[in-house]
């Protein structure tokens, strides 16, 4: 398992995306004729999504996340959950949300970046850089679905409550700041207006580099914990 998520990613940041999908469908196919635990398969499909994310191959990385997520969550309704089962889906959860906001599937991907805020704080112990990524994560969703009120404050209270020095932050709020200033009343616009407004694409091509490269979209982590 292991061997295929290295593998996987060595061949996605060497431009080797084809054989980096070849290899999680080989480790899948082996998977499928044993009787491996679900949360092992959850993670197999959690670093496809992430893959499909960088690779600009959107909706078959919220399909990757999707079954992840519904993979992870019948295992804890049916075994004694883990210490770690409710850090990995929120993981999924705010991987996903990336995607679906790429997707311009806005309504939900405000739904999985606040079910990942939700579980991080259930969880009790917060790491204030960590929580920070995933406000950042959902006032960048705000300021794409044209809400540029509530993203403003989704921003303002990742920047000056849990991170002061997260860059992808600070260009958000720049964003939103520059929508705002289009729409004096500051009332929310419509749909897409405030997208209109920005030039900076929210998806890029095969070894483009990674989208929270670009400043606005931070992946919670890079793995399961």
């Amino acid at each position: 398992m292991s061997l295929a998520d290295i593998l996987s990613r060595f061949h996605t940041e060497t431009c080797q995306v084809e054989l980096a999908f070849a290899t999680l469908d080989t480790a899948k196919t082996i998977m499928n004729g044993r009787n491996v635990d679900q949360r092992t398969l959850s993670f197999l499909l959690y670093v496809e999504g992430l893959i499909c994310n960088d690779t600009n191959r959107l909706e078959r990385g919220v399909q990757s996340f999707s079954q992840a997520r519904d993979l992870l969550e019948a295992a804890m309704k049916q075994e004694t959950r883990t210490p770690i089962d409710p850090k990995n889906l929120l993981h999924i959860y705010s991987a996903m949300g990336n995607t679906l906001t790429s997707s311009n599937r806005f309504v939900e991907a405000e739904e999985c970046q606040r079910k990942a805020i939700s579980l991080y704080l259930a969880a009790g112990e917060i790491v204030e850089e960590r929580l920070g990524r995933l406000y950042v994560n959902l006032g960048s969703c705000l300021l794409w679905k044209g809400d540029l009120v509530a993203a403003e404050a989704t921003l303002h209270k990742a920047l000056l409550r849990y991170d002061r020095k997260l860059c992808c932050t600070l260009y958000a709020l720049g964003n939103v700041l520059s929508g705002t200033e289009t729409h004096p009343t500051g009332v929310r616009s419509a749909p897409g207006t405030s997208r209109d407004l920005l030039e900076t694409p929210r998806s890029v091509s095969s070894c483009d580099g990674r989208l929270m490269l670009q400043g606005w979209l931070h992946p919670f982590e890079g793995r399961f914990p």
